[in-house]
């Protein structure tokens, strides 16, 4: 897929210039590639099917919103730990009996 967009030059001025983006992976239909293509495909025919309706991304943030909110004012209730890592030690606490336990060695 090659695609050209026209963009809008940094600065006070009002010139453009040609940006060009192109996707040449293999497209099988689980790939990636694949799914952005179908997808693509259905904007192309106006076929919503994928996609959600306005109302329900209002809905979703309904839902969403009051919780991000939450989670700014108590930055403690969300535990962080560095990337790459197995997660918190609190993560341990799922896990209190003797059969269970995560799965580290991945």
């Amino acid at each position: 897929m090659h695609l050209e967009i026209h963009a809008k030059q940094p600065g006070l001025g009002m010139q453009s210039h040609v940006i060009q983006m192109n996707a040449g992976l293999p497209a099988g239909p689980r790939t990636a590639t694949g799914r952005l293509r179908a997808l693509l495909s259905d904007i192309i025919r106006d076929d919503a099917t994928n996609f959600i309706r306005f109302d329900e991304v209002e809905w979703a943030w309904r839902v969403v919103d009051p919780l991000l909110k939450y989670w700014e004012r108590t930055p403690d209730s969300i535990q962080s730990y560095p990337a790459g890592s197995w997660g918190p030690a609190q993560a341990d606490r799922l896990f209190t009996t003797a059969d269970r336990a995560w799965r580290n060695d991945v």
